[in-house]
């Protein structure tokens, strides 16, 4: 858990940072309201590779002030080793998606819920081909962190 309080910090201060003024033309549509409260949640569960290797996995999502992106610091642990990574993503129909490099993405979808801050479990998968997650394809399986 105290990995979680730690990626909540890191999260929220890279957030508060990563805001940046909308491009002119599209001023007329304007930014999203800036929330009060950046975090969108915190979750913990397990990530699974294929059935053959699998192991605890933690998940803190935060709003971008002033846009529609969120940032979600993901850490992956296995053998006693623990992998933190951040993507930049966005909430799309309910689903928290991000993509990375390449055709690879994590998206999670909220169980129960119509949003990912309400959702009683997040559930998803992987697919990452340059080798940064624990496995080039993968499930999560997450719950509200406490």
């Amino acid at each position: 858990m105290h990995v979680i309080a730690a990626a909540l910090l890191v999260v929220v201060a890279l957030a508060a940072g990563c805001g940046t003024a909308p491009p002119a033309r599209t001023a007329a549509v304007g930014p999203p309201p800036a929330s009060a409260d950046p975090l969108v949640g915190a979750w913990s569960g397990r990530w699974s590779a294929d059935g053959a290797a699998d192991g605890p996995a933690e998940l803190v999502v935060a709003h971008v002030p002033g846009r529609a992106d969120v940032v979600g610091q993901f850490t992956f642990m296995a053998g006693g080793v623990s992998r933190s990574l951040r993507y930049e993503g966005r909430i799309e129909n309910g689903h928290l998606r991000f993509p990375l490099v390449g055709e690879g993405r994590i998206v999670l979808a909220p169980v129960a819920a119509p949003r990912p801050g309400a959702a009683t479990h997040l559930r998803g998968d992987w697919v990452d081909d340059r080798g940064a997650l624990p496995a080039p394809r993968g499930t999560l399986e997450l719950s509200p962190a406490r």
